[in-house]
């Protein structure tokens, strides 16, 4: 039998864990299929940088993906739970935590956000006062 402190500890960010995984796996054969149907062929004029502006989006998506969302999604999933700095490396609460880490976590949140509304709203008309 699981114990609830076994199953938000060890259980549930393994499983959150498993689930990112599989759906970057999905979204990337998606758009690997899409940018093969709807991209533009490049001796188009102007279809040059369309393809550079399109393969750039995805990629920093995918990299702001992996990175900022499934690094650091189980420690803030545990923060939220248990109300101290988790280390997910540790699976245990952070050992050295200071006013710079407390500045830290909620910027780094902030910044994760900013860089997916620039990639969202860059090279769009209609979203320029976003970008």
């Amino acid at each position: 039998m699981i114990t609830a402190h076994a199953f938000w500890v060890e259980v549930l960010p393994l499983l959150l864990a498993g689930i990112f995984c599989a759906l970057c796996l999905i979204m990337s054969l998606h758009l690997w299929q899409t940018q093969r149907v709807q991209s533009p062929p490049a001796k188009v004029p102007g279809a040059l940088g369309e393809r550079q502006n399109y393969v750039y989006k995805r990629a920093a998506a995918m990299l702001l993906i992996f990175g900022a969302v499934g690094g650091f999604l189980p420690s803030l999933f545990m923060l939220a739970k248990t109300g101290q700095v988790w280390s997910v490396n540790q699976q245990a609460p952070h050992s050295m935590v200071d006013q710079y880490l407390l500045l830290h976590i909620p910027l780094a949140v902030l910044w994760a956000v900013l860089v997916g509304v620039q990639l969202w709203s860059g090279e769009v008309p209609r979203r320029r006062g976003f970008h």
